[in-house]
Parts: C-alpha cells; structure tokens; sequence
C-alpha cells in the first residue's frame, strides 16, 4: 500500500509541476488526482524493474564477498574492499536513473522501458551536471531533517537528566515524553512532506530543462546552400 502511494505521490508532484509551471494558478486534489491516475502504473512498473536490477546489482557483490570472506577467514573480504567502495557512486548512478525514469514516465508520458532508457541517456549526456544537482538536494535535505531532529533531541536530554538524577518517577516521564512525541511526530512528518515534495519537484523541473532541446534554425525557402 505504501509502495503504491508513493508511486502516486511522485507522479502527483511531476504532473502537478507541469500543469503549474509558469502560471498562477491553483489545483484542487481532485484535479490533481485525476491528472497524476493515469500514470500510476507505469511509475510503479519502472520502480519495480529498477528496484529489482539494483537489488540483484548491489546484493552479488555482497554475496560474493560475504562468501570469499568466510572461506578464507576474513582475508578475502579485506581484500574486495576497494570494490564494495564501489557501491557508493553504483548507488549514487541508481538514485539519478530512478529520479529521471520516474520523472520521464509523466513529464515524457513514456513507458516503462522507454523511461528508463531515455533516463539512461540523459544520465551519460548530463551526468557531472545532475551530480552537482544531487548534492545540493542531498544538503538541502540534510538541513531539514536536522532542524526536525533538534527539538526530538531537546525531549530526549529534557527528559533522560531527570530519569537519570532520580528525582522524577520514570513512568510519569515516559508518559510525558510519550504524549510530548505523539504530539511532534506528524508535525515532523509534515515537514519531512515538504521536503519531499520539494525534491520531487526540483528533479521534475531538472529533467524539463536538461531534455529539452535547443530549437533548430530555420531556412527561408527558396534559399539554397552552396558547397
């Protein structure tokens, strides 16, 4: 079930961004809804294949090592540890080609393998550019979940330095500490919402600029070209 609303959730925002780039305009959630449907298949395909090509990618190289190592007692896994370095840029390749498979399915109303080739493409023509992209997404998540994770800290030390000193009974802070996170999980889940939301957008509006060709020339007719 989550699997298939995060799916609508990723084609809700490409369709959306489309629909309202440029114009000051507003969406009702039927709307939206009714525009962002149609492609719910087909984001859940691309996600499947490409889930199902990772995890048979990521999990060999494990496999393989986990089993040289116990072979000869450790040895062999020191020495493949240059090549499981490997899987930080493999996973860093499979982040970008989900990120524009998924956006190409709406943005190019493309299927499923059509997608993932195109994102493919785009991904060797403009790869050190969406590095650059991925990193400054990655901070700016990085900062948002570092200011949601400051106030669980300031309940977790509010609340640990009194258990701890002994003063206050532990089931009455547990029962505070309980009400106080009931209280501050959705409000965080929000957040963490719009933030994904945000990133979602950004790599639509990525994909639009980066897929979009520069317009070609046109001759007057009647114009002829010597050698």
């Amino acid at each position: 079930m989550s699997f298939a609303l995060y799916a609508l959730s990723l084609a809700g925002v490409f369709k959306g961004t489309i629909l309202l780039r440029g114009k000051d305009e507003t969406l009702s959630f039927g709307e939206l809804w009714d525009a962002s449907y149609p492609y719910l298949g087909r984001i859940v395909g691309v996600l499947l294949v490409v889930g199902v090509a990772l995890t048979f990618v990521f999990t060999l190289p494990v496999f393989f090592g986990a089993l040289v190592g116990a072979l000869t007692a450790g040895i062999g896994f020191l020495c493949m540890m240059p090549l499981m370095l490997l899987i930080i840029p493999l996973g860093l390749v499979a982040y970008l080609l989900l990120s524009l498979s998924t956006a190409a399915v709406v943005m190019g109303d493309l299927g499923v393998f059509d997608a993932i080739r195109h994102a493919w493409e785009l991904l060797r023509a403009k790869f050190w550019s969406l590095v650059l992209m991925t990193v400054i997404l990655y901070f700016a998540q990085m900062a948002v979940a570092m200011v949601i994770m400051i106030p669980i800290q300031f309940l977790q030390f509010a609340f640990i330095i009194p258990m701890s000193s002994g003063d206050i009974d532990p089931d009455s802070i547990f029962r505070i500490y309980g009400i106080a996170m009931a209280f501050f999980i959705p409000i965080a889940s929000l957040f963490q919402s719009f933030g994904l939301t945000y990133v979602n957008a950004a790599w639509a509006l990525t994909y639009l600029e980066i897929s979009t060709q520069p317009p070609q020339p046109e001759l007057d007719e009647g114009a002829v070209e010597y050698a």
